[in-house]
């Protein structure tokens, strides 16, 4: 999937979302930032400065 990015950003980046598998999940006690369960998780491939 390819999304547009706005006339103000500063940088893209291309990433890879995974569906999770059924033994997949958040683990017991999981800070503030864990992902909810269930969550796709998305790696982050490569980030691109845009110069204008």
């Amino acid at each position: 999937m390819i999304l547009p990015a706005p006339a103000a950003a500063t940088q893209v980046a291309v990433v890879r979302v995974a569906p999770t598998g059924p033994e997949e999940g958040v683990a017991p006690g999981g800070g503030a930032t864990s992902p909810p369960p269930g969550a796709a998780p998305a790696v982050d491939l490569a980030t691109f400065r845009l110069e204008r």
